[in-house]
């Protein structure tokens, strides 16, 4: 189950520009963002929510890939240090 501040971050990393501002708009340091981005239960509401938005804002697409760009990020960097990015 996330906590509050793992979901008002959902929220900010939806709308927010950067991780950064994202980290500062929902009160979580980014070291925070980084080991939450490490789990899976937090990684798969991200994806849900950004899902969920996508549905929202876009039509279906047939030829869209069948994991998300945010879980395939996850998997590209699973077992190194920094999984947003070097200095986010």
């Amino acid at each position: 189950m996330l906590t509050p501040k793992q979901e008002h971050l959902i929220s900010a990393l939806l709308t927010a520009g950067t991780i950064r501002a994202a980290c500062r708009r929902a009160g979580v340091s980014e070291r925070a963002a980084r080991k939450w981005a490490k789990q899976d239960e937090f990684v798969e509401a991200l994806a849900e929510a950004i899902g969920q938005l996508q549905g929202f804002m876009l039509p279906a697409n047939p030829h869209a890939p069948s994991v998300s760009p945010i879980e395939a990020r996850r998997r590209q960097n699973q077992g190194r240090d920094g999984d947003l990015g070097p200095g986010r």
